[in-house]
C-alpha cells in the first residue's frame, strides 16, 4: 500500500474485524465497545466516503444484532438514532439509506420488546384461560 489514506480497503477490512469479532462474542468484547461505537459515530460524522460509512453502518447492526440494546453503554443509544437519523436523511447512496433503515427498525424492535408488558405470562403462569362464549 503506497498511500494508506487512499486505500479504504485497509480501513474497511478493519471494520469488518471488529464486526466479526461482535458478531462471534459481543460480550466478551464489552470493554471495548465504546471505542468501536465512537469509531462507527466519527466516520458517520465526519467521512465523506460512502463506502467507508456503509462499513460503520454494519458495524453498528452487528453490535446491535448480536450483543442486544443491554450491550450498548449508557449515553450511546440516543446518541446513535440521532447520527443514524441525520446521516439518512443527508445520504444521497440508496444501499447506505436501506443500511440506516435496517439498523433503526432492529433498535426500534428491540425497544418494543424491552417494554412489551409481561402481564399475559403471568396469566400464562397462572393458567388462565380465557373463556369463550358461543
Amino acid at each position: 500500500i503506497q498511500n494508506f489514506e487512499e486505500d479504504n480497503r485497509v480501513r474497511m477490512s478493519a471494520m469488518s474485524l471488529i464486526g466479526q469479532a461482535l458478531r462471534t462474542n459481543a460480550i466478551g468484547l464489552e470493554k471495548f465497545i465504546k471505542d468501536a461505537l465512537d469509531c462507527s459515530i466519527g466516520i458517520l460524522d465526519l467521512e465523506k466516503e460512502v463506502i467507508m460509512k456503509r462499513s460503520a453502518v454494519v458495524l453498528i447492526s452487528d453490535l446491535i444484532s448480536f450483543g442486544g440494546l443491554d450491550i450498548v453503554p449508557r449515553g450511546y443509544g440516543e446518541k446513535l438514532k440521532t447520527v443514524l437519523s441525520y446521516v439518512k436523511v443527508n445520504a444521497d447512496d440508496y444501499l447506505l439509506v436501506e443500511q440506516i433503515d435496517k439498523v433503526l427498525e432492529i433498535i426500534d424492535e428491540l425497544i418494543r420488546d424491552r417494554l412489551k408488558p409481561s402481564v399475559n405470562t403471568q396469566f400464562d403462569a397462572l393458567k388462565i384461560k380465557e373463556i369463550s362464549r358461543s
